[in-house]
């Protein structure tokens, strides 16, 4: 029952996190979110992120996947959130300046790693290109 509540809960009041961001993600995301006044915090080391997150409950966090770790790596790691009290209650997803090339690795990296934000591609030529797996991983489902 507390899991049906943390994922219908409502965003505002949440802190967001943004672990390993990218320039791009820093400057589109991080510094617009912080001048609209949210909450908003950045984690340079993925190590620090459970740290944090047992701090902050609740949170919402966005892991950029381009560096640092291999893909299969940061879905382990998003995944064994599942497996504490605390961190489960956080809404997690990946943000990524990189395409997938077929919808099939996003629904499996969605499926592993329990992403309730999901997979948001960045790109374009010069500006920002929202594309949330979200949604289409939720259609999967029925």
């Amino acid at each position: 029952m507390s899991e049906v509540v943390a994922e219908n809960a409502p965003v505002c009041g949440r802190k967001v996190f943004f672990v390993n961001p990218s320039y791009k993600i820093r400057t589109h995301f991080v510094d617009i979110l912080r001048n609209q006044e949210y909450e908003v915090y950045t984690i340079d080391k993925w190590r620090d992120v459970k740290n944090y997150l047992r701090q902050n409950p609740d949170s919402i966090c966005f892991f950029g996947i381009d560096s640092q770790l291999t893909i299969s790596a940061w879905t382990a790691m998003a995944a064994s959130f599942e497996n504490d009290p605390v961190l489960k209650t956080c809404i997690l997803g990946f943000m990524t300046e990189q395409s997938f090339k077929d919808t099939g690795t996003a629904l499996k990296i969605l499926n592993a790693a329990h992403l309730k934000a999901g997979i948001t591609t960045l790109g374009g030529m010069g500006g920002v290109r929202w594309n949330s797996w979200s949604a289409r991983y939720k259609a999967s489902l029925t």
